[in-house]
């Protein structure tokens, strides 16, 4: 039953096969990450609860403050300190490039980005690193069969990425590539997309705050 809970989830096959319940998380680690572990959630409050889920209710609670307080650029220090997933067999990169404000943008401003982006594909998104060299380059991992859908979602996102500071994004090989702003601040693309009937820019910069 977990093992099918999470191939739904995350939309993938293969879990089902796991021999038993180590070898199902361990095939699982490629799915979630210590910012991303709602799939953990499901599952202890669905099969176990108790202490254990009382205390991923208080992760998830301390989790939502250090979004609030911990910039974008400042993640790839404390990454450093998170281990992270070697079997990456299954999966593939997602990269996004940001300009300008984003600078000093938030994880939690992050968050909103990969919700309105990416939607109902958002949870698929996972192990996040940042490159800082040139600009700030934000690197997820998805499930390698997933990796059509998520292009489809970028594609059809593309006039709404346009206002948002986004100059790159590549799914795998598929790159998809927007006009470069260095000068890029969130409430220049608010005018922008309120010029431009962009409702759905207009919402994340709202939502933004």
């Amino acid at each position: 039953q977990v093992a099918e809970k999470i191939e739904t989830h995350f939309e993938v096959t293969g879990l089902m096969k796991a021999q038993n319940a180590h070898e199902l998380f361990n095939k699982l680690q490629a799915y979630y990450s210590f910012l991303s572990c709602d799939i953990l959630v499901d599952i202890t409050r669905e099969f176990i609860g108790g202490e254990l889920e009382n205390e991923l209710e208080g992760y998830l609670v301390m989790m939502r403050k250090f979004q609030k307080s911990v910039k974008i650029k400042q993640l790839k220090e404390v990454m450093s300190l998170v281990p992270i997933q070697d079997d990456t067999s299954d999966t593939c990169d997602v990269n996004i490039k940001l300009n300008g404000e984003w600078e000093e943008g938030t994880l939690e401003n992050l968050e909103q980005l990969r919700k309105h982006m990416f939607h109902n594909k958002q949870h698929l998104l996972n192990h996040i690193t940042v490159d800082e060299r040139d600009s700030l380059c934000i690197t997820f991992t998805i499930p390698t069969s997933q990796s059509d859908d998520i292009t489809d979602e970028v594609k059809k996102s593309k006039e709404f990425i346009e206002c948002i500071g986004v100059s790159r994004v590549s799914v795998g090989d598929v790159d998809v590539s927007i006009m470069e702003d260095s000068k890029f601040s969130f409430s220049s693309g608010l005018l922008r997309a309120a010029g431009n009937g962009i409702n759905k820019a207009v919402q994340f910069f709202l939502e933004m705050g």
